[in-house]
């Protein structure tokens, strides 16, 4: 697994798809994925179902197989997925769609089966519900995915230093609380790498954030980043360090901008418990967005402008919990202790 010390070039990652199964909207979401790859530098391809299971191009230090399936879980696509695919690319990304949300939940531990089989480099993108009750995977988040699960970030990275950064006792003692809890409460769906812990310098002159592709479980204080400044004009992230920051870096620093007395951030993306959860539907307060742009920062400063504990819901992406202080936000404590 790629990780992720500095940008991946073009001729370095592959992104392969395949409609495996009737995909409705096939051809134009090609079509938006390859508009991706030529916007942020990935290599692309389609392909049919048999040849996703072989290597034709072998040499890419990172590989995506995206898979397509519109139907229900299906054992045996798994199955030789793992047997044949798995070795052939670093991250495999399934789309399934049900019928209704009971569906889709039948086959909750088979998926958490291939999931830890895989060791978290099998992906099923999770559905939302449509008009009609079915749950579908958007084409909005295959896209993004495609992104995501490839060259991660969208902004172009400015490396000033590349030694590990230099944690003082507030932000690391911020690093391991967040992490502590993260991992005892499972505050994620998909993977312990999604996400991320931000904490602003005290000095003002920046913030302290996880890495990219990071495992925020169990962290390594070595995998955390200083953000100097990201400018919006060019897209470009100052940053030192020895991995890239968090793809979601720039709505980070968009909203720290626009709030100075924010001192911290932990988003999370505890599905069951917060994002899908009825009890917090009020707390959905920014609508479906695509990660890593600034439009999303805006956002979630104007979402955060609507409550006074900090604690807000991005549709189908998950929870940022802001805190005034440097410390673990105090809601986000009480809500998964209480």
């Amino acid at each position: 697994m790629y990780d992720y010390s500095c940008a991946l070039r073009p001729d370095q990652v592959c992104v392969r798809l395949v409609d495996y199964r009737n995909w409705p909207t096939f051809p134009a979401l090609a079509s938006r994925i390859r508009r991706a790859s030529e916007r942020y530098g990935f290599t692309f391809a389609e392909v049919d179902p048999e040849s996703a299971f072989t290597d034709e191009k072998p040499g890419f230090a990172h590989r995506l197989l995206l898979v397509l399936c519109d139907g229900e879980f299906d054992e045996q696509l798994l199955q030789r997925l793992c047997a044949e695919a798995l070795g052939h690319y670093s991250v495999i990304s399934i789309a399934f769609n049900y019928p209704d949300v009971e569906a889709m939940l039948s086959h909750a531990e088979r998926i958490e089966h291939y999931k830890a089989l895989s060791e978290d480099r099998i992906n099923f993108l999770r559905p939302a519900a449509a008009d009609d009750g079915r749950m579908v995977v958007p084409d909005d988040k295959i896209v993004d995915n495609s992104i995501c699960d490839s060259v991660r970030v969208k902004y172009r990275p400015a490396n000033l230093d590349r030694n590990p950064v230099a944690l003082p006792f507030g932000a690391a003692e911020f690093f391991r609380r967040a992490s502590e809890l993260f991992g005892e409460h499972r505050l994620y769906h998909r993977s312990p790498s999604d996400g991320y812990f931000a904490i602003r310098a005290e000095d003002g002159s920046g913030f302290y954030i996880t890495a990219t592709k990071t495992y925020k479980d169990d962290l390594d204080l070595r995998r955390v980043a200083f953000v100097e400044h990201y400018d919006e004009r060019t897209n470009t992230l100052h940053y030192r360090g020895s991995y890239l920051p968090s793809s979601d870096s720039v709505e980070a620093a968009v909203l720290l901008s626009r709030r100075p007395h924010i001192k911290s951030i932990v988003h999370t993306h505890a599905s069951t418990r917060f994002t899908r959860n009825p009890q917090y539907r009020q707390r959905v307060l920014v609508g479906v967005e695509s990660y890593g742009e600034p439009r999303l920062g805006v956002l979630l400063d104007k979402a955060l402008g609507l409550v006074d504990d900090g604690f807000v819901i991005m549709e189908e992406h998950g929870e940022v919990f802001a805190a005034d202080e440097p410390v673990v936000s105090p809601t986000l404590r009480s809500l998964v202790n209480g």
